[in-house]
């Protein structure tokens, strides 16, 4: 597999150069880009981002002017604020990092590409743009298996970045002391499962069974009953303790859990399933 050279984008100058960058040399047209100020680029030629970085001068120019203005304008609201982080996920050649680096104490540019890392540190040290740190790192998330009752030690060590269960399991094992956010998803359910052995099932008298269905029907729902209620109020008690809330699109995550819930659909029959619906709404 052939790479090509990338070019160093600067429309003051109509020449050729070369440059060692990365152990690689690049063949460098050079022209001017502007967003506020002067910045130079490096771009991989034939790559969509450089195409269009040497076509406009720099890559979304508009989204990130106006991005620039939000900035100001906030500030200019509140003139006591600081500069704080920005986090540049998916920075690619560094556009944003390289024209915002100047508005925030720090940046940091997220680029899991190796080969396109390399050239967003070139361009942050031919723009100058100290306060940048590289991550080489696609940030997502990694499922981990623990025991709930090693959460409030996972979150606390550092073992787990974030766990996903009702706010009645925040209240009772007290994950609020090292837990301080909570996204509102509602893109899962899970409930408790009452089992028996076939073979002795079969065994026990009709009226026998007929006991256990009536009263395991009536504690089920009196226990989601229960349970619905006390998740219900606690939002207000863990907003009391600290944590902050942040209500999502929750049909945004039930859309991309639509694979999911399609494997489990087949796997449970469409009995279960309907069950499953008529008591959580319309999956998939």
């Amino acid at each position: 597999m052939t790479t090509k050279a990338p070019i160093l984008v600067n429309r003051s100058r109509a020449r050729f150069l070369w440059e060692r960058v990365s152990e690689r040399f690049w063949s460098a047209a050079l022209r001017r880009t502007s967003a506020g100020r002067d910045f130079d680029f490096y771009v991989r030629p034939g790559d969509l981002i450089g195409n269009l970085t040497i076509a406009n001068g720099l890559f979304e120019r508009y989204e990130i002017q106006a991005l620039q203005y939000l900035i100001q304008l906030g500030r200019s609201k509140d003139p006591r604020s600081k500069p704080g982080i920005f986090l540049d996920i998916g920075a690619n050649i560094g556009a944003y990092s390289v024209a915002l680096s100047s508005q925030f104490a720090e940046v940091i540019a997220f680029e899991p590409n190796p080969i396109v890392a390399n050239i967003l540190r070139a361009n942050l040290a031919q723009n100058r743009c100290r306060n940048v740190k590289v991550v080489e790192q696609a940030l997502g998330a990694e499922p981990v298996t623990i025991n709930v009752n090693q959460i409030y030690a996972g979150l606390k060590d550092g073992k787990v970045d974030a766990q996903e269960n009702p706010l009645a399991v925040t209240e009772v094992f007290k994950l609020y002391e090292v837990q301080k956010h909570m996204a509102m998803t509602n893109h899962m359910w899970s409930g408790f499962n009452l089992m028996a052995n076939l073979a002795l099932w079969r065994k026990l008298p009709a009226d026998i069974q007929a006991v256990i269905e009536r009263n395991a029907s009536k504690y089920v729902r009196l226990q989601r009953e229960d349970q619905g209620a006390f998740n219900g109020g606690l939002r207000k008690t863990l907003t009391e303790r600290g944590m902050v809330f942040n209500d999502v699109d929750q049909e945004l995550f039930r859309a991309r859990m639509a694979p999911v819930y399609a494997v489990w659909k087949e796997k449970l029959g469409a009995k279960c399933w309907s069950l499953l619906e008529g008591h959580v709404g319309k999956l998939g």
